[in-house]
């Protein structure tokens, strides 16, 4: 008997192994006598084991099924097949719960069932919010009823599911039976052709549009509609159906006239454009100023969406903007007034402030709002904004003052690093023109020989003995003296400079690396960092060729470390970057790895020869959650044959748990500090060890 009970704990066990925690596991005999559970099975019935085995599994039947529905499982499982249902089970209180059972027969050498394990899932709450779900759609259909616009429900397909009575009269449908057919077989043929139209142009753009519809009328009169039309979409992206709302708008379209429309409103968004804008902070200005409130102003605009358009393509770049657009319009306030300003600009007007939080809360719900991926045609994106804040009487009392102050704090965030608010202070307008004058001597630092390049060194965990060394690029201006790559790196990048200090860096690289290689010393391979826009350039193999045969430097003395950054957009094209570089003989290193948003399925699809682990992991390495991170990217990483470097290895703790691991190379101040080219070559001139 111990033998046997020993048997079933260890397949249980096993069984739990291979599931997660949360799913609820029982193993019976033929007769349906409880042998064995696991703890998961314990909490939700709220017996204990001693009370659960040896026990018919009829304690848990809550009287809800009908004896047919155990009948046919039964019915089933004699058979030796699998049976799966949905059951309600009555916990030890008396409570009731739903789980998702699939009971799975064990059959001896005559292909007779004589035990069964039952697999289950805690279903109680998708259970309770269908019950809400199917509450909630009578309402809806309730109210949909006496809405004064027309609102109609269509299926994938375009056929007609559910409409309100506004819209069966507007279409005079009243006396037809509507449900299951097309625009084309309801309505006339212009008018079904536009409604198609306009349909698959909302399927397209995978989010809420926003069209005018003219529906004729009897004696020919024609009424005008504000139709958004919501495309809904199942789990894995197939089309699921649409809703459409329209509303009418014939008055005001006869009063304001489509020539003074189309003049305020930015075609591609439907949103107001910067002179409807203009005009409307001038209003509220003067609002404000007469009822004594507070107004403010939030200026927008999207985080490198011009890299992404000259990727990707301008009609994504439409598409981009599209969503954006949509999703102001969900996030905003009541009162708030949104508008596209061109580009990439947008600002939202927030009138009767009593609090700054409320603004600082609608930025922070629309920063978080984007903290997700989003899929348009079959891209999957991280859009990210940067939001400038001002307020008006606060930071100025005219509008061109307000806007200029808000352009301040959104380039103070930018410089920031992106996807961040920042309300407008003093300091930050100062800190601003400092950018443009750093903007503007960066330009001219190539020319000036301002730039050089200090080299710190890899080390081998084992030998201490160099192994590489990575070229960091350092910018000692004339009059201002060191100036930190934080500083100028991502303006550089913004403004399209980083391509020619790119280049600069190349040249450099491969002249020193052949310097050592004539001086006798050594030969370790130089990394040099290159820019997710310069490794996306299309031609960056053949320059990056050009160079190493200009200046005689073999493959094995240039190694390339790019970001993750540089593998979330055209994935196909930077595989065949890859694929080129590797072709040449050229190592290629993912640095800061664990820090973007690449998922770990790109460590397999990109051949990368080495992984960098970023210094933040290595720093943190006492808490007990990154030690177990840090430990699974190491694994992950030698599964694939990638190399090994942590950077930012400044303790001996550091270096023996990385030792431990087989870490292969370490990079940091425990090692040596970046140094200049003379050091390093005195380093590896002497063998120095660094360990």
């Amino acid at each position: 008997m111990l033998e046997k009970r020993e048997f079933f704990e260890k397949k249980l066990k096993d069984i739990e192994f291979a599931l997660n925690e949360s799913t609820i596991v029982a193993i019976t005999d033929e007769k349906g006598i409880i042998i064995e559970v696991n703890q998961a099975f314990c909490r939700i019935s709220q017996y204990s084991q001693e009370e659960l085995i040896g026990q018919d599994h009829r304690i848990l039947n809550s009287g809800y099924h009908l004896p047919t529905f155990f009948a046919g499982m039964w019915k089933t499982i004699l058979r030796g097949k699998v049976w799966d249902g949905e059951v309600r089970n009555r916990a030890k209180d008396g409570s009731y719960y739903w789980v998702k059972t699939t009971i799975v027969p064990f059959l001896n050498d005559e292909g007779r069932p004589y035990q069964f394990i039952s697999i289950r899932t805690d279903i109680t709450e998708q259970k309770k919010v269908k019950e809400q779900l199917k509450e909630s759609e009578q309402l809806l259909s309730t109210l949909i009823d006496v809405m004064p616009d027309f609102v109609c429900f269509k299926d994938a397909e375009g056929r007609w599911l559910k409409a309100n009575d506004f819209a069966l009269s507007l279409y005079r449908l009243q006396d037809v039976a509507y449900v299951g057919k097309t625009d084309q077989e309801l309505l006339a043929q212009a008018e079904a052709q536009y409604c198609m139209v306009s349909d698959e142009q909302t399927w397209q753009q995978g989010q809420v549009s926003r069209v005018e519809e003219v529906v004729p009328q009897p004696h020919g009169e024609n009424r005008t509609f504000d139709v958004i039309k919501v495309p809904v979409f199942h789990a894995d992206g197939s089309r699921k159906g649409l809703v459409i709302v329209g509303r009418d708008i014939t008055e005001r379209k006869r009063a304001e006239g489509l020539n003074e429309y189309l003049a305020y409103t930015d075609p591609l968004t439907n949103l107001p454009n910067r002179r409807f804008f203009e005009e409307k902070l001038n209003e509220m200005l003067i609002q404000a100023k007469e009822k004594k409130e507070k107004l403010a102003v939030l200026y927008l605009d999207l985080d490198r969406f011009k890299y992404v358009n000259d990727i990707l393509g301008h009609a994504m770049g439409d598409k981009i903007l599209q969503m954006f657009s949509g999703l102001l319009l969900e996030i905003r306030g009541p009162k708030d007034f949104i508008a596209r300003l061109g580009g990439d600009e947008f600002t939202i007007l927030s009138p009767g402030i009593q609090d700054r939080n409320q603004v600082v809360e609608l930025a922070k719900t629309l920063i978080q709002k984007l903290d997700q991926p989003y899929m348009i045609d079959d891209y999957e994106l991280f859009i990210q904004t940067s939001i400038g804040i001002s307020f008006f009487p606060d930071d100025g009392e005219d509008d061109q003052t307000i806007m200029k102050y808000a352009d301040a704090a959104l380039h103070r965030a930018k410089a920031e690093g992106r996807n961040k608010y920042r309300i407008y202070n003093p300091s930050i307008f100062s800190e601003t023109k400092k950018t443009f004058a750093i903007e503007k001597e960066l330009r001219l630092a190539v020319q000036k020989g301002e730039f050089h390049l200090h080299y710190q060194p890899k080390v081998d965990s084992k030998t201490g003995k160099i192994s590489g060394a990575e070229a960091l690029l350092r910018w000692n201006h004339a009059q201002w003296g060191m100036i930190s790559p934080a500083d100028f790196i991502p303006l550089a990048e913004d403004t399209g400079i980083i391509f020619s200090i790119g280049e600069w860096v190349m040249q450099t690289a491969c002249r020193q690396s052949n310097a050592w290689r004539d001086q006798g010393l050594p030969i370790v391979p130089i990394s040099i960092n290159v820019s997710a826009k310069s490794f996306m350039h299309r031609d960056f193999v053949t320059i990056f060729k050009n160079r190493l045969e200009q200046w005689g430097t073999s493959s094995e003395q240039i190694e390339i470390e790019i970001t993750e950054s540089c593998l979330l957009h055209n994935p196909e094209e930077i595989e065949k970057t890859i694929q080129k570089l590797k072709a040449m003989g050229v190592k290629i290193s993912l640095d800061d790895f664990g820090t973007g948003y690449s998922s770990l399925s790109y460590l397999k699809k990109f051949n990368m020869d080495t992984l960098k682990i970023d210094r933040s992991f290595i720093q943190d390495l006492d808490d007990p959650k990154v030690n177990t991170i840090t430990t699974s990217i190491i694994q992950i990483a030698k599964g694939l044959n990638m190399r090994i470097v942590g950077e930012g290895v400044e303790t001996l703790e550091q270096l023996k748990f990385l030792q431990a691991h087989q870490c292969e190379e370490i990079q940091g101040y425990l090692c040596s500090r970046p140094v200049s080219a003379e050091e390093f070559g005195k380093m590896l001139e002497s063998e120095v060890c660094l360990l």
